[in-house]
C-alpha cells in the first residue's frame, strides 16, 4: 500500500510539477584535528660546561671544585680539605693535567660545608681556574 504522501508525490511528478524535497539532516565532519596538549618537555642530560675546571677555598669550610663534565660545584667528599692546601696541588687532585692556576673571578655558590661536610652555606668567594694544557695554546 502506498502512503498518502507517496501518492501525492507520484501524482505531482506525473503532472510535471517540481517537488521540493524535505530538508535532510546535514552531518558535518570536521577535518580539523582537536587541539593537542604538548607533552611536558623531557629533561635532557646536562651538557658539558664550556667553563673551565676551577676550585674555590674558604677558611673554615671544605674546598669546592667545579667539574665541567658535570657542570656543578661540588664539595670535596673527604670533608676536611681546606684553604690551607696549595691551590695548584689541590687542582691536580681533581684535574691531574693542570699546569697552572689563575684567578677566574668572584662566584657565589651554595655548596659550602663545614668540616665533615656538615651544614650548608652560601657565599661569594674568588675562584681559581685550573689551567689545562689545551688552554695554553693560542
Amino acid at each position: 500500500m502506498v502512503g498518502t504522501r507517496s501518492l501525492a508525490v507520484a501524482i505531482a511528478l506525473a503532472a510535471g510539477c517540481m517537488i521540493q524535497a524535505e530538508p535532510q539532516p546535514v552531518y558535518v565532519v570536521s577535518t580539523v584535528a582537536p587541539p593537542v596538549t604538548p607533552a611536558a618537555p623531557q629533561q635532557a642530560p646536562a651538557p658539558a660546561s664550556a667553563a673551565p675546571p676551577r676550585i674555590m677555598m674558604w677558611w673554615g669550610k671544605v674546598n669546592q671544585h667545579f667539574d665541567p663534565a658535570v657542570g656543578t660545584w661540588q664539595t670535596d667528599p673527604d670533608g676536611r680539605s681546606g684553604a690551607n692546601l696549595d691551590p695548584l696541588q689541590y687542582c691536580r687532585v681533581w684535574f691531574p693535567d693542570t699546569i697552572a692556576i689563575r684567578p677566574f673571578g668572584e662566584e657565589t655558590i651554595s655548596t659550602w660545608r663545614q668540616v665533615g661536610n656538615a651544614g650548608a652555606f652560601t657565599a661569594t668567594k674568588p675562584s681559581k681556574e685550573c689551567v689545562q694544557p689545551a688552554a695554553m695554546q693560542p
